[in-house]
C-alpha cells in the first residue's frame, strides 16, 4: 500500500480553493471582518465605541488580490474622509438636521464621488457625507472616528488578501477549457457547411458566452500579474493562457468569415480549395478535441500536413483567391505554434 503524498492533498486543495473564489472570498472576507472587530475593540477611548466600522472597511476592501485590497483601501478612506468633509462643512454653514443640509450635504457628495481617482469607491462619498451628518451631526471627531476606522478594517483586508491571495490562472484555465470545447463544436459546424451545406454553424450562443467568460476570467489575470505575487511568480504561465485565448478568440473570429463565406458562394470555392479546407478543419476540431494543459502530448504533425496540402491548394494559378481558406489556413498556423510553444514550456517545467 502506498502512502498518500501529502503534497498532492494541498496541492489539490489549493486548486479547489482557486476555482471556487466567490467561496474563498467569502472566508477571506469572514476573517478579515472578525480580525478588524477584535482590533477595533482593543482601541482607546471613543475609538472602540465605534468599533462596528472596522467590519466595515474590511468588507469593503477584501478582494483576491493585495494590490487590489490596498488600492480599493485607500480609496474607500478618501471616500470617506470627503463626504465626512462635506458634512463638516454643512454644519458650519446651518442646521445639521434640516433638509436643506441634507440636500445639499449629499447633493455634493454626489459630484465629489465622480472624481477619477477614487474609482468604484466614489459611491461612498453622499454615503459617508450622509452618515456624518445624520449620526455625527457634522462633528469633525465623528469624521475622524469614521474614516479611520474604516481605513483600519480596509488595512486588515490587505492583510488578509496577502496571507491567503486568490490565484485567478486556473479559473481562466478551466474557462478556456470550456471555450475550447465550445469552438471545437463551431469548427465541426464549419466543416459540415463547407461539405455539404448544412447551416448549422451561422448561430453560435454557446461560442459566445463562453468566449465572453474567458474573456473576463484573462482580465482578472491581467490585473492579478500586477498586484497579486502568486500570479506574478507564474507570469510566464498567465502570458501563456492568455496567448491561448488569443488564438481561440481568431479561430472563432476566423469561423465566422468561412461560414458566412460558405453561405454566399460555397458553389463558386474552386473544389480543391474547398476539400482541403474541409479536411483542416477536420483536423482542427480533432486537436481542440484532443487539447490538454499543459500540452505535452499534443501531436501537431497531421495538423500541419493539413495546413501544407490547404496552402498547396492556394498557390495554384489557376485556383481563385479565397478569404475564407486564408482565414483558416492562418488559423491552422497559430494553432500549431502555441502548441509547440506551450509544449516546450511544459517540458522545460517538469
Amino acid at each position: 500500500m502506498t502512502t498518500p503524498d501529502p503534497s498532492t492533498a494541498v496541492r489539490a486543495t489549493v486548486r479547489q480553493w482557486d476555482l471556487h473564489p466567490v467561496a474563498a472570498n467569502a472566508l477571506r472576507t469572514g476573517m478579515a471582518v472578525a480580525v478588524a472587530w477584535v482590533v477595533a475593540l482593543s482601541l482607546p477611548g471613543q475609538a472602540a465605541e465605534y468599533a462596528y466600522y472596522a467590519p466595515l472597511g474590511a468588507v469593503i476592501a477584501t478582494t483576491s488580490n493585495p494590490g487590489g485590497s490596498l488600492r480599493t483601501a485607500l480609496q474607500a478612506a478618501a471616500a470617506i474622509t470627503i463626504g465626512g468633509a462635506t458634512a463638516v462643512l454643512a454644519d458650519i454653514i446651518g442646521d445639521p438636521d434640516s433638509w436643506q443640509a441634507m440636500a445639499v450635504t449629499v447633493g455634493v457628495g454626489v459630484l465629489l464621488g465622480t472624481l477619477p481617482s477614487l474609482g468604484s469607491m466614489g459611491s461612498w462619498v453622499p454615503t459617508s457625507a450622509l452618515f456624518s451628518l445624520i449620526f455625527g451631526g457634522g462633528d469633525t471627531w465623528f469624521v475622524a472616528l469614521y474614516s479611520g476606522l474604516v481605513l483600519l478594517g480596509a488595512l486588515v483586508a490587505v492583510g488578509v488578501a496577502l496571507v491567503l491571495p486568490g490565484q485567478p490562472i486556473e479559473l481562466a484555465r478551466r474557462d478556456l477549457d470550456h471555450l475550447r470545447v465550445a469552438l471545437a463544436r463551431r469548427v465541426g459546424d464549419t466543416a459540415d457547411l463547407l461539405r455539404d451545406g448544412t447551416d448549422t454553424a451561422t448561430d453560435s450562443p454557446d461560442l459566445d458566452q463562453a468566449l465572453s467568460k474567458a474573456r473576463s476570467s484573462m482580465s482578472e489575470v491581467r490585473d492579478a500579474r500586477r498586484k497579486n505575487q502568486r500570479t506574478w511568480y507564474r507570469r510566464h504561465t498567465a502570458g501563456r493562457v492568455e496567448a491561448q485565448l488569443r488564438t481561440w478568440e481568431y479561430a472563432a473570429a476566423s469561423m465566422g468569415l468561412v461560414a458566412d463565406a460558405a453561405a454566399r458562394d460555397a458553389r463558386h470555392l474552386a473544389p480543391t480549395v474547398r476539400d482541403a479546407t474541409v479536411a483542416a478543419l477536420e483536423e482542427l476540431r480533432r486537436l481542440l478535441e484532443d487539447w490538454t494543459s499543459p500540452n505535452r502530448d499534443v501531436d501537431v504533425s497531421s495538423l500541419r500536413d493539413a495546413a501544407d496540402r490547404l496552402q498547396e491548394s492556394m498557390d495554384d494559378p489557376a485556383t481563385p483567391a479565397s478569404p475564407a481558406a486564408s482565414g483558416v489556413l492562418f488559423t491552422l498556423r497559430r494553432t500549431i505554434t502555441l502548441a509547440q510553444e506551450n509544449k516546450l514550456a511544459a517540458d522545460r517545467e517538469q
